[in-house]
């Protein structure tokens, strides 16, 4: 299921699980390229803004009245098994029933979440100790076996293999701990954990009569909540037993009051409801549905006639220009230098993405808050140093007819654009209007998702517009030597300054690694960082406080939320 084309009306939206491949799967290309299917709808967030001012501000006109629950829309015949399931909409819930060893923060750091602590000396051997007071829905302990057992099983899924391909080994480390072993030094690893920890299928006691030392039971009969609605919801299809904060029961989710968490005061019940892709922006609008997770630069759009409130985190998803490295003028490190000049960072993020991207000049998030904006000066774009650096590069008008030549020679660039997103699409026709006023020939050349991925392997392009989701450890080795290496990026020294990156045990010695590291792409220019992805949740006016979306869950800290229902008559 996904959502279905329309436009966004909406006064401040300041702007993807790519469901048609795997989570941890890094593709640039796609009609949704890196929309691939992020846990919980999962995705940085402005942080510091009060919810009643939020990062995106208000939108649209109207009210309609409320219908008096809190409703989200999922997909009944979806899987709910959070190691293989890629539905877009049940993956949004993933949060809600399921939690990792770790969780991101919207600064896209890793916190512990099931983990209760953890060591390791060499970044390669990490001991981890579990919470001791973590239970699954069925009352039962969360266990080293259940753990054991997740990872390996996540380690062999198509959507988290990608992810978690480095791990050697995972074991059971004692009575309460586990013990991870990876094949390289990372000390960016618990990044990555935050792969959803189910029970063990073959040791859940098949009853229904839950712990008796909880009043808690897998049906959700005694869990916090009940059905006042009148709403008959739609029986799920089951997914395995998680020890997320809310349970299902039916067509709605009930607070797990034996969730270490839980208050009184949490939300006590989610109700789940199912909205035909066409009829969510008028369901939002007549308050149906009370919350969206949305990707604003996809091909999806809302058309939403009311005001609401928008919040936007950041994600590990990045757009990039790619150079071709090994022929045509491109192959020039000087050329390449001089052209990243023309690319309009600011336009692109804030008037094409509608600020629903992070300009980057640097290759590595500035969410991770490991550059100034002090020693970004001098490779963004600029008229200037382009022309000083087309001189350096041999780029002139030697025959008059307006457009620059390469050492003499007619020069022609091709950028290759996937033409099934409409957002690439119009990024890539702003470069190739920048570019060539200031007198670079440039052909666009929009195709279809198979023909764009073809000249991609086959080399024929000079430029394409592409967009990867990076894992959370920021590991960019895929671009720069591995799979995704379309251009032909020399990756000998890169493979240096990432494992420096990875390796790097503490903050400090992090940042001095993430400046090497990012200044060197700049001056190779292999490609060009154009934006890290941000992402939206959609609420009523003041409807929902405590909200804080990351790229982990779009529902985190839920069970400390407001919800007032009364703020939408």
């Amino acid at each position: 299921m996904r959502l279905k084309k329309i436009n966004i009306l909406a006064l401040a939206l300041a702007l993807t699980l790519l469901l048609t491949a795997c989570e941890e799967m890094v593709l640039p290309f796609g009609p949704d390229a890196a929309e691939d299917s992020t846990p919980a709808g999962t995705d940085g967030t402005d942080t510091g803004v009060p919810d009643t001012t939020p990062s995106g501000g208000l939108s649209g006109e109207g009210y309609t009245r409320a219908d008096g629950v809190f409703s989200v829309n999922y997909n009944p015949g979806g899987s709910f098994d959070p190691l293989t399931g890629t539905d877009y909409y049940n993956e949004q819930l993933f949060g809600l029933l399921y939690e990792g060893l770790f969780s991101l923060t919207p600064d896209l750091k890793p916190e512990p979440v099931l983990c209760e602590s953890f060591e390791t000396a060499d970044g390669i051997t990490y001991d981890i100790t579990l919470r001791q007071n973590a239970r699954f829905h069925d009352g039962s302990l969360l266990t080293p076996h259940d753990v054991v057992y997740s990872l390996n099983t996540a380690r062999r899924s198509g959507k988290y293999s990608s992810r978690l391909e480095d791990i050697s080994s995972v074991s059971e480390g004692g009575e309460n701990a586990v013990v991870i072993k990876l094949k390289s030094v990372n000390y960016m690893f618990p990044s990555l954990l935050d792969v959803p920890i189910i029970k063990d299928p073959a040791a859940v006691t098949r009853s229904t009569a839950g712990d008796s030392t909880t009043g808690d039971s897998t049906t959700g009969d005694t869990a916090a909540g009940t059905d006042e609605s009148g709403q008959e919801g739609t029986e799920p299809s089951s997914g395995p037993l998680g020890t997320g904060p809310y349970m299902m029961s039916g067509g709605r989710l009930l607070a797990f009051t034996s969730h270490r968490d839980y208050t009184p005061d949490s939300p006590q019940v989610i109700y789940l409801k199912e909205v035909a892709d066409g009829d969510l922006a008028d369901s939002f609008a007549d308050r149906s549905i009370d919350f969206l997770g949305y990707d604003p630069t996809g091909n999806d759009k809302l058309n939403i006639h009311m005001v609401h409130e928008t919040r936007y985190y950041d994600t590990s998803d990045l757009v990039y220009l790619g150079f071709n490295c090994k022929g045509g003028p491109t192959r020039d490190m000087y050329v390449r230098q001089a052209l990243t000049r023309l690319v309009n960072l600011d336009v692109i993020c804030s008037d094409i993405y509608e600020n629903a991207a992070r300009r980057s000049v640097f290759v590595l998030s500035p969410a991770l808050g490991l550059v100034s904006d002090l020693q970004e000066a001098g490779y963004g774009y600029s008229r200037q140093n382009f022309t000083r650096l087309a001189l350096i590069a041999g780029l002139e008008d030697r025959d008059g007819d307006g457009f620059l030549d390469y050492f003499g020679d007619q020069m022609v660039l091709r950028l290759v654009v996937n033409s099934e997103n409409s957002g690439k699409v119009e990024a890539a026709q702003r470069i190739v209007t920048d570019m060539q006023n200031m007198g670079i020939n440039v052909q666009l050349l929009s195709m279809s998702f198979s023909n764009y991925k073809k000249a991609l392997q086959r080399g024929e392009f000079d430029m394409y517009l592409a967009e990867v989701r990076l894992k959370a450890d920021f590991d960019l080795g895929v671009l720069f030597y591995g799979n995704l290496n379309y251009g032909g990026i020399n990756g000998s020294e890169y493979r240096t300054l990432v494992n420096d990156f990875l390796s790097a045990p503490d903050e400090a010695s992090r940042a001095d690694a993430a400046l090497a590291l990012d200044l060197h792409a700049a001056e190779d220019a292999g490609l060009v960082p154009i934006g890290y992805k941000r992402r939206a949740v959609l609420t009523h006016v003041g409807v929902v406080t405590g909200l804080d979306p990351s790229q982990s869950s779009l529902y985190r800290n839920v069970l400390n939320w407001k919800i007032d229902l009364e703020n939408r008559d």
